[in-house]
């Protein structure tokens, strides 16, 4: 519409000057130049040779200066063109073919000098003709673009970090228009999937039938709700990949809207927490198992004996604690006719529950076979041949020490099947000796001999029967804890009943090794001859 009023001015600026006279021209000139200098535009008159013969305010507003200062100069030649030998040469040929009829436009910058920064222009050349087809002026016009220019740039700038993150962040990222056509697919699709992005934007429903078939219905009620309801959502389910593979995948979609609220479709993003879930059913399993494994501690448990205490002229004490939830640490008693009780401890190899079930068949055997005939090394003879195929095969091997204790004849008889030796404190000679006697650890070989023998013990006599659990503690520097350390604490002790030797045997096991739990099992049973008016 400008551009027309100005042409209509110039047609009439053209004519006869004699015409002036006319009043009806004269206002209507008068309106024309009201117009044109009001325009928002940059408006101009050129001469076809590009002479500046006028400029509107606008114009004038752009530039420091006088008006006298442009006019009468070749327009390339202006403050508007300084900035750029490129621009100038640009309007210049822009203005000799306008002069020869042609129209001219293209985007160009100014050097909008009162502010210092530079414009941008939607700048057009309109040539103006006579009535015999001459071009007798060139009207130059700018429109100023340069906040649409920055807000495209800003937008395209945005566009760019936007697409940078996107095709590079971990998950896998979409966006679906409102028909549902996949505008973008980031590049991680092809390692969360196995399909690149390009798969997905020729086949836009490739995205939804990769889901598992028992995951679809729960995946379509979703897309309905987010896509009628218009709100943010988030799924669980699975996927096959491309290779065949069941992946997990968490997806998270919203519905996206421009300033005006007009919906432009879903932006979602879909993340492979497969080993999250691999991970959380581990822990179930594991719960299960610990919880399966604390029943058979439970179980192991309820197979020791409680320590007999209707025994006169003997005190006793014994504990087990495995170092796992089963152990393959174990003791057991068995009363005997005529006053002689037999006490066995023994140590499967690990802490499995392989270990837990050979040392609960142990102890089948030794109840079966234990009587007041059999002497202790004829007994580990007898175990040791029926234990060993099941050892063998299990590649486990059990150590055992064995003892009958004869109270009314003061006297132990004992064997060994590569156990520990025991400790036997002497209250008169105020030292300590070890129970030693010869014999292979069980499962090694059949029809092997064990060594036997036999001591006098004395009212204050104590002896210590323990796994290897309390000997190989170690301390934070890797220090055994060593017999020594248990005959000190039993030393320390010998005037209490068993239970408070065994008490000060774990503080000071505590003490060296640390607040921490032991490596090892441990069982012990402490044996100390009193009167039999002092037994308890």
């Amino acid at each position: 519409m400008q551009t027309k009023v100005t042409e209509n001015f110039l047609n009439r600026f053209r004519s006869n000057r004699s015409r002036l006279k006319d009043e009806a021209f004269l206002q209507s000139y008068a309106l024309l130049s009201v117009v044109f200098d009001e325009a928002f535009q940059l408006m101009g008159l050129l001469k076809p040779d590009g002479t500046l013969i006028k400029i509107n305010k606008a114009a004038f507003r752009s530039i420091k200066g006088k008006e006298s200062e442009v006019i009468g100069r070749p327009f390339w030649d202006t403050p508007w063109w300084a900035h750029s030998r490129e621009e100038q040469k640009r309007v210049r040929e822009g203005i000799e073919a306008a002069a020869r009829g042609e129209f001219i436009r293209f985007e160009t910058t100014h050097a909008a000098t009162l502010d210092g920064r530079v414009a941008y222009i939607d700048f057009s050349l309109k040539p103006v003709k006579d009535e015999r087809g001459n071009v007798v002026l060139v009207v130059p016009e700018g429109r100023d673009i340069t906040e649409r220019r920055r807000a495209e740039e800003a937008l395209r700038e945005a566009a760019i970090k936007y697409r940078i993150v996107a095709d590079n962040t971990f998950n896998w990222e979409f966006w679906l228009s409102p028909e549902g056509r996949v505008i973008y697919t980031s590049p991680s699709c092809e390692r969360v999937c196995g399909y690149e992005a390009d798969a997905f934007t020729a086949d836009p429903g490739l995205i939804w039938n990769i889901v598992h078939p028992d995951d679809r219905q729960l995946v379509d009620v979703h897309r309905h709700e987010v896509r009628e309801e218009k709100v943010m959502g988030q799924v669980e389910f699975r996927i096959v990949h491309r290779d065949g593979d069941i992946r997990w995948i968490r997806h998270v979609c919203q519905p996206v809207f421009d300033d005006n609220g007009t919906y432009l479709g879903i932006r979602g993003s879909f993340s492979d927490i497969t080993e999250q879930k691999k991970a959380a059913a581990a822990l179930l399993d594991n719960a299960r198992i610990t919880r399966e494994l604390e029943i058979a501690k439970e179980i192991q448990q309820s197979f020791l004996p409680v320590c007999p205490s209707a025994l006169p002229g003997v005190l006793m004490a014994c504990c087990c604690h495995p170092a796992a939830h089963v152990g393959g640490d174990y003791y057991d008693f068995f009363t005997l006719e005529e006053g002689a009780i037999d006490m066995v401890i023994a140590d499967v190899t690990g802490h499995s529950v392989g270990s837990s079930l050979l040392m609960t068949m142990a102890r089948s055997v030794l109840n079966a076979k234990v009587t007041g005939s059999r002497p202790p090394g004829k007994l580990l003879e007898v175990v040791n041949d029926l234990l060993h195929d099941d050892l063998s095969r299990a590649e486990l091997q059990i150590s055992m020490f064995y003892i009958r204790l004869d109270i009314p004849n003061h006297t132990v008889s004992y064997a060994n099947a590569g156990h520990n030796h025991p400790v036997l404190y002497r209250s008169e000679q105020a030292d300590f000796i070890e129970l030693d006697a010869d014999g292979m650890i069980m499962g090694v070989k059949k029809e092997v001999g064990f060594e036997e023998k036999t001591i006098l013990v004395a009212a204050g006599d104590i002896f210590i029967l323990y796994t290897d659990g309390v000997t190989e503690a170690e301390s934070a520097a890797g220090e055994p804890f060593g017999t020594g350390r248990l005959c000190e604490a039993v030393a320390a002790y010998r005037d209490n009943h068993p239970k408070e030797i065994m008490a000060g045997i774990f503080r000071k096991l505590t003490e060296f090794t640390g607040d921490g739990p032991l490596a090892d099992d441990v069982a012990m049973i402490i044996v100390k001859i009193a009167p039999s008016d002092e037994a308890q």
